[in-house]
């Protein structure tokens, strides 16, 4: 069955800004089976769900106080909570030319940490959590912090003609995350043969949708969750 993963919580034209609490609880009451976010660090290192650098006014995220940037914006604790039994695959921002670019990996080491933290509490379950980046760094940052977290490679236009199975085996993840347009039968059957999921963004179309549930996917990130739920059935 291919799940359906609501993109920044219900999707940036979902009924409630992307990225919020509100977006979070949207996502389920639609019919999601899962969210994805995106988490970025504040001036005073807090981790904060939040989808690009900077701030609508200008102010950069990571120049500003936690405590200084807009209510709206949860921390990741705080959208973790909201998506209660959901699904939740965590994108870790860390991205040239990006302000925020973390050599250091403090985003992703400190991401790990709380999610396991959660885990070993019982907050939430292995098989609920996916961490994903386009950073093959930051996703070895998460492993070697939590090695039981399924990690996820992101890719997209840079990676047209790539052989994505051959180097996601090679750096040790479980999952693929490929833009749509790089996805066809040929490249699911081969991530399967390998052992790894797929899991496409972002796909608002719903004979797309159809074409890839119809192709096994693990699942779909969309902007449209009650589409995508009619879409696949």
């Amino acid at each position: 069955m291919t799940l359906v993963l609501a993109h920044r919580g219900a999707g940036p034209f979902g009924p409630e800004p992307e990225n919020t609490v509100a977006a979070f609880r949207a996502a389920a009451e639609l019919g999601a089976d899962g969210v994805e976010l995106d988490v970025r660090r504040s001036r005073d290192r807090c981790l904060v769900v939040h989808h690009d650098p900077v701030l609508a006014d200008g102010r950069v995220i990571c120049e500003t106080a936690a405590a200084e940037l807009p209510s709206s914006i949860p921390s990741l604790g705080e959208a973790l909570e909201a998506c209660e039994s959901l699904i939740v695959n965590v994108e870790v921002k860390n991205s040239a030319p990006d302000p925020d670019l973390d050599p250091s990996q403090w985003v992703a080491t400190e991401t790990a940490r709380l999610l396991l933290g959660r885990v070993e509490r019982g907050e939430a379950q292995l098989g609920s959590l996916v961490v994903s980046s386009f950073s093959l760094e930051t996703l070895a940052a998460v492993r070697s912090k939590a090695p039981s977290l399924e990690l996820a490679w992101l890719v997209g236009a840079e990676a047209a003609g790539a052989d994505l199975v051959g180097e996601a085996r090679r750096v040790g993840v479980e999952g693929i995350h490929p833009s749509d347009w790089l996805v066809g039968e040929e490249l699911v059957e081969a991530a399967h043969a390998a052992g790894l999921a797929v899991r496409v963004w972002t796909v608002n179309d719903a004979v797309r949708l159809s074409v890839l549930g119809g192709y096994g996917v693990e699942a779909v990130i969309t902007n449209d969750v009650a589409l995508a739920r009619e879409a696949l059935g």
